[in-house]
Order: structure tokens, then C-alpha cells, then sequence
């Protein structure tokens, strides 16, 4: 049944408008960033030098982390929204095709989210100078391997260690809030230990522990002068690839233990606390009606009321929630982590010191 799974996620997928929507917007990202030269490149470096389209695919593949969860987390949460229940357990499915299905199902977009990311590079690189948005001479002459690279080594291993972190967390927690949270608290944590990595020594650490390599590449690349910068493809070798290794690794493993864990008759049960269905047992009955004339008010009054409740209700279901005081607590610690460390650059000052 892996290959019914497996194709019907792909139809379903490709009959839903937000995919198209997901797959625009890295095409558009980076088509707006390499046309204008919004990369990271130095005076003096071509937009499409290959150590630049490896730095900028690096950084994506962290920013777009959130997206990935979208996509991934809800391949196994549908089947709970729809109540798909009877359906999969009357039919000779197996846990491995209903797993492997869905995920690979949902991965091949989040392959094809990465071409089009370096596709979106690509085009802007012969867009970039006719639109009058950057000069010329910022852009050389386009290298195959110099896309092939970054998505071999970059953006498939980082793609798919998120995508596994993000798919095991709903088949372990059968809760989509997990997904929402969980990708935003691991933006925040990365964008912090980069921040603090940038103020402390490059040691062998920090090179390892970064899932996404950005540091290894910018420590691979760091002391190049701007020829070497355009005319050198970024080397893979040293921390770099035992960082790709290691990680790679790290993925395979866990999506390794999720696939263990995963029990598939126990995913649909629909008996666990917290499915919304009444006890009858519970059910009050009382034996006498009360009979009165109702009178509709579509005031302004009640209108105002309505909303007043509304808003009140919205907000205490928020504020009572879990995973958002989580996503807040991590967002102040990010704020106030900023301003403990980000109060000093190059030992000068970059903020005014108040008495």
C-alpha cells in the first residue's frame, strides 16, 4: 500500500491552492534577493559567486523552517481532523506504507520548495542586471555545479532533518499545536546560538553543533579574498562535512526511532481523552419546559456585545493556552538574550547608555 499512500498525498497535495502559495514564495524570495543583491556578498564578490549562493541557501533553509512544518505536520494530522479512522483499519494497509507514504508524499514538496529556491537565484541572475536593480558586472557566468552543491549538501540535509523533527512530532503527540510552536521556538533558538556564537571563538564545538552548517561554511570560506570568494566553489572537507555527516545522521536516527515508536493502530484511536464526545451518562434530563416569546434584537447594542464576548472568549482560549505561553516565553528570552549580548560590537558601544 506504500505506493497508493505515497501517490494519493502527492494528488491531494497538488489539488490544494497553499502549495502552489508555498512553492511561490522561495521561488520569489530569492528571485527578489539575488536581483537586487540582497545576498551575503561583500564589495567586491559576484552576487552568484558560489561560496554567496551556498551562504544564502544556508540561511533559507532556517528561515523557511516554519513552512516545512506546515507541510509536514499536517500529512499525519489530517487523517486525525477527518476522523479517517474506519477507513484505513478495514483495509490491508501496513505501518510502513502508511509512514513512509505519507512522509515521502510530503517531502518531495519540500524538494521541490529547494529547487525552486535555487531556480528563484538562478533566474534573478539574468534578470538581476536588465532590471536595473543591480549592476552588471555584480554577476558572472552561471555554474551548474555551483546550484548542485547547495542543494546536495545544504539545503536536502537540512530540509530533511527538519522535516523529520516536525513529522515525528505529530506522530508522538497526535497535536498540531506542537508544530506551530515547536517551528517557531527552534527559529528563535537558532537565530539566538548564532548570535552568541558570533561573539565567542569558532571552536570545534560550535562547528559540529550548528544543524544547519552555517557556521562551517562561514568558517570555510571566512579568510577567502574576493577572487578566491568568485572563483573558488566552497570547499567540502574538514568540519563542513563532518557537520553534513554528523546531522545527516542525527536525521536518519530519528526518523529511525519515530518509526519504531509509531504504532499505527493506536495513532487512530479515537477513545483518548480530550476526542470532544459526550458521555450519555452524563447527560442531565429534566422534565419540565419553559415556553417563552423570543424576540430577535439585531441592534447595534447586541452586535457590539456580541463582539465584546467574542474577543474575550478568543482571548482567554489564547492566553490559557500551553504552546503559546511557551512561544512567548521563548520570544522574551530572545528579546532580553539580544540586549544582554548585542550591547557591544567590535568592543564599541552600539546602543546609547542611559544614567
Amino acid at each position: 500500500m506504500f505506493r497508493e499512500i505515497f501517490l494519493f498525498e502527492i494528488k491531494y497535495r497538488l489539488g490544494k491552492p497553499a502549495i502552489y502559495l508555498y512553492l511561490l514564495v522561495p521561488f520569489a524570495l530569492a528571485l527578489l534577493a539575488f536581483a537586487s543583491g540582497s545576498v551575503p556578498a561583500s564589495e567586491g564578490q559576484f552576487y552568484n559567486a558560489p561560496a554567496v549562493i551556498a551562504r544564502f541557501a544556508t540561511l533559507m533553509s532556517f528561515l523557511l523552517t516554519l513552512l516545512v512544518s506546515a507541510i509536514m505536520g499536517l500529512s499525519l494530522y489530517r487523517d486525525i481532523e477527518y476522523q479517517t479512522a474506519s477507513c484505513y483499519l478495514t483495509f490491508p494497509i501496513t505501518k510502513f506504507g502508511y509512514f513512509f507514504g505519507r512522509f515521502l508524499g510530503s517531502f518531495i514538496f519540500i524538494m521541490l520548495i529547494a529547487s525552486l529556491l535555487l531556480l528563484g537565484a538562478y533566474v534573478a541572475t539574468l534578470l538581476g542586471s536588465i532590471s536595473g536593480l543591480s549592476e552588471a558586472e555584480r554577476y558572472d557566468d552561471n555554474s551548474l555545479i555551483s546550484y548542485l552543491k547547495p542543494f546536495l549538501l545544504i539545503l536536502l540535509p537540512n530540509f530533511f532533518l527538519s522535516s523529520v523533527l516536525f513529522f515525528g512530532l505529530v506522530a508522538v503527540t497526535r497535536n498540531i499545536k506542537v508544530i506551530y510552536s515547536s517551528g517557531v521556538v527552534l527559529l528563535l533558538c537558532y537565530m539566538m546560538a548564532r548570535v552568541y556564537f558570533d561573539f565567542t571563538d569558532s571552536s570545534d564545538f560550535t562547528l559540529l553543533a550548528d544543524p544547519f552548517g552555517y557556521n562551517a561554511i562561514r568558517l570555510n570560506t571566512m579568510f577567502y579574498t574576493p577572487l578566491e570568494i568568485n572563483t573558488k566553489s566552497f570547499p567540502v572537507s574538514g568540519f563542513f562535512l563532518l557537520n553534513r555527516i554528523a546531522w545527516f545522521a542525527v536525521a536518519l536516527g530519528l526518523l529511525g526511532v519515530t518509526y519504531r515508536k509509531f504504532n499505527f493502530r493506536n495513532y487512530f484511536d479515537q477513545h483518548r481523552k480530550g476526542n470532544g464526545v459526550e458521555d450519555p451518562a452524563a447527560i442531565e434530563v429534566t422534565g419540565g419546559v419553559v415556553s417563552r416569546k423570543i424576540k430577535p434584537d439585531f441592534s447595534g447594542a447586541y452586535f457590539l456585545s456580541t463582539v465584546r464576548t467574542l474577543v474575550k472568549v478568543e482571548l482567554r482560549s489564547i492566553f490559557r493556552d500551553n504552546f503559546f505561553m511557551v512561544i512567548v516565553a521563548v520570544s522574551c528570552f530572545f528579546i532580553g538574550f539580544s540586549f544582554w549580548l548585542g550591547t557591544q560590537n567590535y568592543i564599541a558601544n552600539d546602543r546609547p547608555d542611559f544614567p
